[in-house]
Protein backbone atom coordinates (compact mmCIF):
# COMPACT_ATOMS: atom_id res chain seq x y z
CA UNK A 1 0.00 0.00 0.00
CA UNK A 2 2.86 2.38 0.91
CA UNK A 3 4.55 1.52 -2.36
CA UNK A 4 1.36 2.36 -4.28
CA UNK A 5 0.95 5.73 -2.47
CA UNK A 6 4.58 6.59 -3.22
CA UNK A 7 4.07 5.87 -6.90
CA UNK A 8 0.92 8.01 -6.98
CA UNK A 9 2.70 10.86 -5.20
CA UNK A 10 5.65 10.78 -7.61
CA UNK A 11 3.30 10.70 -10.58
CA UNK A 12 1.38 13.68 -9.22
CA UNK A 13 4.58 15.67 -8.65
CA UNK A 14 5.80 14.82 -12.17
CA UNK A 15 2.47 15.94 -13.67
CA UNK A 16 2.55 19.20 -11.66
CA UNK A 17 6.14 19.92 -12.76
CA UNK A 18 5.15 19.37 -16.39
CA UNK A 19 2.21 21.75 -16.02
CA UNK A 20 4.39 24.41 -14.37
CA UNK A 21 7.08 24.20 -17.02
CA UNK A 22 4.77 24.20 -20.02
CA UNK A 23 5.03 27.41 -22.01
CA UNK A 24 3.14 28.74 -24.98
CA UNK A 25 1.57 31.87 -26.40
CA UNK A 26 -2.21 32.04 -26.18
CA UNK A 27 -4.97 34.56 -26.87
CA UNK A 28 -3.09 35.87 -29.90
CA UNK A 29 -4.66 38.87 -31.59
CA UNK A 30 -3.46 41.01 -34.47
CA UNK A 31 -4.35 44.69 -34.95
CA UNK A 32 -3.22 46.56 -38.09
CA UNK A 33 -2.65 50.33 -37.98
CA UNK A 34 -1.66 52.73 -40.75
CA UNK A 35 1.87 51.37 -41.08
CA UNK A 36 2.30 48.81 -38.29
CA UNK A 37 1.02 45.44 -37.11
CA UNK A 38 0.46 44.97 -33.39
CA UNK A 39 0.45 41.37 -32.13
CA UNK A 40 -0.79 40.81 -28.57
CA UNK A 41 -0.57 37.54 -26.66
CA UNK A 42 -0.45 35.92 -23.24
CA UNK A 43 2.78 34.10 -22.37
CA UNK A 44 1.85 30.97 -20.42
CA UNK A 45 4.53 29.35 -18.29
CA UNK A 46 6.08 29.19 -14.86
CA UNK A 47 5.41 32.37 -12.86
CA UNK A 48 8.33 34.80 -12.96
CA UNK A 49 10.25 32.74 -15.48
CA UNK A 50 11.79 34.35 -18.57
CA UNK A 51 11.31 32.72 -21.96
CA UNK A 52 12.73 33.49 -25.39
CA UNK A 53 9.99 34.61 -27.80
CA UNK A 54 10.31 34.77 -31.59
CA UNK A 55 7.73 36.11 -34.04
CA UNK A 56 7.47 35.11 -37.68
CA UNK A 57 4.65 35.24 -40.21
CA UNK A 58 3.59 32.61 -42.70
CA UNK A 59 2.26 33.59 -46.10
CA UNK A 60 -0.68 31.74 -47.56
CA UNK A 61 1.75 30.15 -50.06
CA UNK A 62 3.69 28.65 -47.14
CA UNK A 63 6.70 31.00 -47.30
CA UNK A 64 7.97 32.48 -44.05
CA UNK A 65 8.41 36.20 -43.37
CA UNK A 66 11.02 36.94 -40.72
CA UNK A 67 10.43 40.51 -39.51
CA UNK A 68 13.42 42.45 -38.24
CA UNK A 69 11.97 45.76 -37.08
CA UNK A 70 10.17 44.54 -33.95
CA UNK A 71 9.69 46.22 -30.60
CA UNK A 72 7.88 45.37 -27.38
CA UNK A 73 7.64 41.95 -25.74
CA UNK A 74 10.00 40.06 -28.03
CA UNK A 75 13.22 38.19 -27.28
CA UNK A 76 13.56 37.55 -23.53
CA UNK A 77 10.09 37.96 -22.03
CA UNK A 78 8.80 37.14 -18.56
CA UNK A 79 5.71 34.96 -18.48
CA UNK A 80 2.35 36.59 -17.93
CA UNK A 81 -0.66 38.05 -19.76
CA UNK A 82 -0.95 41.20 -21.85
CA UNK A 83 2.20 41.01 -24.00
CA UNK A 84 2.48 43.01 -27.22
CA UNK A 85 4.87 43.12 -30.18
CA UNK A 86 4.88 45.98 -32.71
CA UNK A 87 6.13 45.31 -36.24
CA UNK A 88 7.12 48.43 -38.18
CA UNK A 89 5.86 46.79 -41.33
CA UNK A 90 7.15 49.05 -44.11
CA UNK A 91 10.71 49.19 -42.81
CA UNK A 92 11.03 45.49 -43.69
CA UNK A 93 8.73 44.99 -46.70
CA UNK A 94 7.33 47.13 -49.50
CA UNK A 95 3.90 45.56 -49.27
CA UNK A 96 1.96 42.40 -48.52
CA UNK A 97 -0.77 40.63 -50.41
CA UNK A 98 -3.18 37.93 -49.40
CA UNK A 99 -3.40 36.41 -45.93
CA UNK A 100 -0.59 35.96 -43.41
CA UNK A 101 -0.50 34.03 -40.14
CA UNK A 102 1.44 35.13 -37.04
CA UNK A 103 3.64 32.35 -35.62
CA UNK A 104 4.93 32.87 -32.07
CA UNK A 105 7.68 30.46 -31.00
CA UNK A 106 8.40 30.23 -27.26
CA UNK A 107 11.60 28.61 -25.99
CA UNK A 108 12.75 28.07 -22.43
CA UNK A 109 15.81 30.00 -21.21
CA UNK A 110 18.08 29.21 -18.25
CA UNK A 111 17.76 31.85 -15.52
CA UNK A 112 20.76 33.23 -13.58
CA UNK A 113 21.31 30.95 -10.59
CA UNK A 114 19.43 28.03 -12.12
CA UNK A 115 21.15 24.66 -11.89
CA UNK A 116 21.12 22.49 -14.99
CA UNK A 117 19.26 19.74 -13.21
CA UNK A 118 16.49 22.21 -12.34
CA UNK A 119 15.55 22.60 -16.01
CA UNK A 120 12.83 20.16 -16.83
CA UNK A 121 12.06 18.87 -20.30
CA UNK A 122 9.13 20.75 -21.81
CA UNK A 123 6.29 18.70 -23.21
CA UNK A 124 5.11 19.56 -26.68
CA UNK A 125 1.80 21.37 -26.24
CA UNK A 126 -1.00 20.96 -28.72
CA UNK A 127 -0.82 23.48 -31.56
CA UNK A 128 -2.89 26.51 -30.56
CA UNK A 129 -5.45 27.98 -32.85
CA UNK A 130 -3.63 30.79 -34.67
CA UNK A 131 -5.46 33.94 -35.76
CA UNK A 132 -5.40 34.68 -39.47
CA UNK A 133 -5.28 38.27 -40.71
CA UNK A 134 -6.29 39.35 -44.14
CA UNK A 135 -3.82 41.99 -45.28
CA UNK A 136 -5.90 43.27 -48.19
CA UNK A 137 -8.88 44.76 -46.35
CA UNK A 138 -7.25 45.64 -43.04
CA UNK A 139 -3.78 47.07 -43.49
CA UNK A 140 -2.20 50.07 -45.01
CA UNK A 141 -1.47 48.42 -48.37
CA UNK A 142 -5.14 48.18 -49.21
CA UNK A 143 -5.99 51.43 -47.45
CA UNK A 144 -3.43 53.19 -49.64
CA UNK A 145 -5.21 51.89 -52.74
CA UNK A 146 -8.59 52.83 -51.35
CA UNK A 147 -7.39 56.25 -50.18
CA UNK A 148 -5.17 57.13 -53.14
CA UNK A 149 -7.74 59.53 -54.63
CA UNK A 150 -9.71 61.64 -52.14
CA UNK A 151 -12.27 64.37 -52.75
CA UNK A 152 -13.66 66.58 -50.04
CA UNK A 153 -14.34 70.07 -48.72
CA UNK A 154 -12.15 72.52 -46.84
CA UNK A 155 -12.90 75.58 -44.69
CA UNK A 156 -10.71 78.02 -42.82
CA UNK A 157 -11.05 80.95 -40.40
CA UNK A 158 -8.42 83.52 -39.63
CA UNK A 159 -7.18 87.00 -40.43
CA UNK A 160 -5.96 88.80 -43.52
CA UNK A 161 -4.05 91.98 -44.23
CA UNK A 162 -1.83 93.60 -46.82
CA UNK A 163 1.91 94.04 -46.70
CA UNK A 164 2.42 97.66 -47.81
CA UNK A 165 5.61 99.24 -49.10
CA UNK A 166 4.87 102.40 -47.10
CA UNK A 167 3.08 103.38 -43.87
CA UNK A 168 3.03 99.82 -42.54
CA UNK A 169 1.57 100.82 -39.20
CA UNK A 170 -1.45 102.33 -40.91
CA UNK A 171 -2.79 98.95 -42.08
CA UNK A 172 -4.65 96.65 -39.69
CA UNK A 173 -5.61 93.03 -40.18
CA UNK A 174 -9.26 91.99 -40.15
CA UNK A 175 -11.31 88.79 -40.03
CA UNK A 176 -11.01 86.50 -43.07
CA UNK A 177 -12.40 83.15 -44.14
CA UNK A 178 -12.29 80.73 -47.05
CA UNK A 179 -14.10 77.58 -48.14
CA UNK A 180 -14.18 75.21 -51.06
CA UNK A 181 -13.36 71.74 -52.27
CA UNK A 182 -10.16 69.74 -52.76
CA UNK A 183 -8.77 66.73 -54.58
CA UNK A 184 -5.92 64.84 -52.89
CA UNK A 185 -3.63 62.32 -54.56
CA UNK A 186 -1.67 60.18 -52.08
CA UNK A 187 1.34 59.59 -54.28
CA UNK A 188 3.34 57.75 -51.61
CA UNK A 189 2.77 56.70 -48.04
CA UNK A 190 4.23 59.96 -46.68
CA UNK A 191 3.78 62.27 -49.63
CA UNK A 192 0.66 63.71 -51.25
CA UNK A 193 -0.39 66.30 -53.80
CA UNK A 194 -3.52 68.38 -53.27
CA UNK A 195 -5.43 70.71 -55.59
CA UNK A 196 -8.01 73.12 -54.17
CA UNK A 197 -10.69 75.48 -55.49
CA UNK A 198 -11.62 78.06 -52.84
CA UNK A 199 -13.62 81.19 -52.26
CA UNK A 200 -11.37 83.55 -50.27
CA UNK A 201 -12.69 86.57 -48.37
CA UNK A 202 -9.93 89.07 -47.64
CA UNK A 203 -10.28 92.16 -45.43
CA UNK A 204 -8.06 94.88 -44.06
CA UNK A 205 -8.34 98.37 -42.64
CA UNK A 206 -6.30 101.45 -43.51
CA UNK A 207 -6.09 104.20 -40.88
CA UNK A 208 -5.80 107.73 -42.28
CA UNK A 209 -5.87 109.66 -39.00
CA UNK A 210 -7.51 109.54 -35.59
CA UNK A 211 -11.01 109.83 -37.01
CA UNK A 212 -10.86 108.61 -40.61
CA UNK A 213 -10.24 105.15 -42.02
CA UNK A 214 -11.03 102.80 -44.88
CA UNK A 215 -12.36 99.25 -44.54
CA UNK A 216 -11.66 97.03 -47.57
CA UNK A 217 -13.07 93.63 -48.43
CA UNK A 218 -12.05 91.68 -51.52
CA UNK A 219 -13.66 88.54 -52.87
CA UNK A 220 -11.30 86.10 -54.59
CA UNK A 221 -11.67 82.84 -56.44
CA UNK A 222 -8.53 80.87 -55.68
CA UNK A 223 -6.93 77.76 -57.08
CA UNK A 224 -4.19 76.21 -54.95
CA UNK A 225 -1.71 73.40 -55.67
CA UNK A 226 0.03 71.95 -52.62
CA UNK A 227 2.63 69.29 -51.96
CA UNK A 228 2.51 67.56 -48.57
CA UNK A 229 5.29 65.57 -46.95
CA UNK A 230 5.45 63.75 -43.62
CA UNK A 231 9.11 63.20 -42.67
CA UNK A 232 8.36 61.85 -39.17
CA UNK A 233 5.01 60.12 -39.80
CA UNK A 234 2.30 60.20 -37.11
CA UNK A 235 -0.02 61.92 -39.59
CA UNK A 236 1.92 65.20 -39.36
CA UNK A 237 2.49 66.94 -42.71
CA UNK A 238 4.33 70.02 -43.92
CA UNK A 239 2.48 71.69 -46.79
CA UNK A 240 3.68 74.12 -49.42
CA UNK A 241 2.73 75.31 -52.86
CA UNK A 242 1.35 78.15 -54.93
CA UNK A 243 -2.01 79.80 -55.46
CA UNK A 244 -3.59 81.83 -58.21
CA UNK A 245 -6.43 84.24 -57.49
CA UNK A 246 -9.05 86.01 -59.61
CA UNK A 247 -10.72 89.08 -58.15
CA UNK A 248 -14.50 88.60 -58.26
CA UNK A 249 -15.44 91.83 -56.54
CA UNK A 250 -14.58 94.27 -53.78
CA UNK A 251 -16.16 96.77 -51.45
CA UNK A 252 -14.57 99.77 -49.76
CA UNK A 253 -16.11 101.79 -46.95
CA UNK A 254 -14.57 105.18 -46.30
CA UNK A 255 -15.26 106.50 -42.80
CA UNK A 256 -14.65 110.21 -43.19
CA UNK A 257 -15.42 113.21 -41.03
CA UNK A 258 -17.92 114.26 -43.67
CA UNK A 259 -19.68 110.89 -43.64
CA UNK A 260 -19.43 107.30 -44.90
CA UNK A 261 -18.77 106.58 -48.54
CA UNK A 262 -19.15 103.06 -49.96
CA UNK A 263 -17.65 101.96 -53.27
CA UNK A 264 -17.79 98.66 -55.12
CA UNK A 265 -15.36 97.38 -57.72
CA UNK A 266 -17.45 98.51 -60.67
CA UNK A 267 -17.99 101.96 -59.12
CA UNK A 268 -14.39 103.12 -59.55
CA UNK A 269 -14.00 105.68 -62.36
CA UNK A 270 -11.61 105.09 -65.21
CA UNK A 271 -8.26 106.75 -64.55
CA UNK A 272 -5.11 107.02 -66.68
CA UNK A 273 -6.70 104.68 -69.20
CA UNK A 274 -7.20 101.98 -66.53
CA UNK A 275 -10.61 100.75 -65.39
CA UNK A 276 -9.68 99.30 -61.99
CA UNK A 277 -7.30 100.26 -59.18
CA UNK A 278 -6.51 96.55 -58.59
CA UNK A 279 -5.19 93.77 -60.77
CA UNK A 280 -7.73 91.07 -61.45
CA UNK A 281 -5.12 88.32 -61.04
CA UNK A 282 -2.94 87.51 -58.05
CA UNK A 283 -0.22 84.89 -57.68
CA UNK A 284 1.44 83.83 -54.43
CA UNK A 285 2.80 81.06 -52.24
CA UNK A 286 1.28 78.85 -49.53
CA UNK A 287 3.03 77.43 -46.44
CA UNK A 288 1.59 75.47 -43.53
CA UNK A 289 1.26 72.27 -41.59
CA UNK A 290 -1.48 69.81 -40.74
CA UNK A 291 -2.39 66.74 -38.72
CA UNK A 292 -4.04 64.18 -40.99
CA UNK A 293 -6.19 61.18 -40.16
CA UNK A 294 -6.66 58.37 -42.65
CA UNK A 295 -4.39 59.90 -45.30
CA UNK A 296 -6.11 63.27 -45.39
CA UNK A 297 -9.73 62.16 -45.16
CA UNK A 298 -9.85 64.42 -42.13
CA UNK A 299 -7.26 67.07 -41.31
CA UNK A 300 -6.67 70.07 -39.06
CA UNK A 301 -4.04 72.60 -40.00
CA UNK A 302 -2.69 76.12 -40.35
CA UNK A 303 -1.96 77.95 -43.58
CA UNK A 304 -0.12 81.16 -44.47
CA UNK A 305 -0.38 82.80 -47.90
CA UNK A 306 1.23 85.85 -49.46
CA UNK A 307 1.42 87.40 -52.92
CA UNK A 308 4.60 87.25 -54.97
CA UNK A 309 3.93 90.70 -56.36
CA UNK A 310 1.66 93.66 -55.63
CA UNK A 311 -1.97 93.46 -56.67
CA UNK A 312 -2.45 97.22 -56.96
CA UNK A 313 -2.62 98.58 -60.51
CA UNK A 314 0.33 100.97 -60.74
CA UNK A 315 -0.80 102.90 -63.88
CA UNK A 316 -4.17 103.64 -62.26
CA UNK A 317 -2.52 105.72 -59.52
CA UNK A 318 0.13 107.36 -61.68
CA UNK A 319 0.35 111.06 -60.79
CA UNK A 320 -1.31 110.57 -57.40
CA UNK A 321 1.37 111.55 -54.84
CA UNK A 322 -0.30 109.59 -52.03
CA UNK A 323 -0.79 106.35 -53.96
CA UNK A 324 1.53 106.02 -56.94
CA UNK A 325 4.47 104.66 -54.91
CA UNK A 326 2.37 102.47 -52.63
CA UNK A 327 2.36 98.73 -53.39
CA UNK A 328 0.30 96.12 -51.55
CA UNK A 329 0.84 92.38 -51.17
CA UNK A 330 -2.02 90.11 -50.13
CA UNK A 331 -1.40 88.22 -46.89
CA UNK A 332 -3.55 85.85 -44.81
CA UNK A 333 -3.31 83.30 -42.00
CA UNK A 334 -5.99 80.67 -41.41
CA UNK A 335 -6.78 77.72 -39.18
CA UNK A 336 -8.63 75.18 -41.29
CA UNK A 337 -10.15 71.74 -41.40
CA UNK A 338 -10.84 69.45 -44.32
CA UNK A 339 -12.97 66.36 -44.66
CA UNK A 340 -13.61 63.92 -47.47
CA UNK A 341 -17.05 63.49 -49.00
Amino acid sequence: MKHLLSCLLMASLFFISIQLCAQDASNITVSPTEDKLIVTYDLDGKKGKVYFVKLNFKNEDGSIIKPETLSGDIGKVESGPGKAVVWDLYKDVNGLKGTIEPMIDVQETVQPGDKPDQVQPTPTPPAPKRPMIDILPDTRVQNMKKNKHIFGYKAGLGVSNVDPSQNKNSFKRKFSWEAGSFYRFNAYRRMALQVEALYHSQSWEEIFNNTESSLNRHHWLRGQALASISPIGLGMYFNGGIYGGYLLGSKEKLYLDSGTVESRLDDYPEQNGEELPFNRFDLGYVLGGSININKGRFALGVQFTQSFDEFTNEPYYAGNPERENQSLLNRSFHFYFQKSF
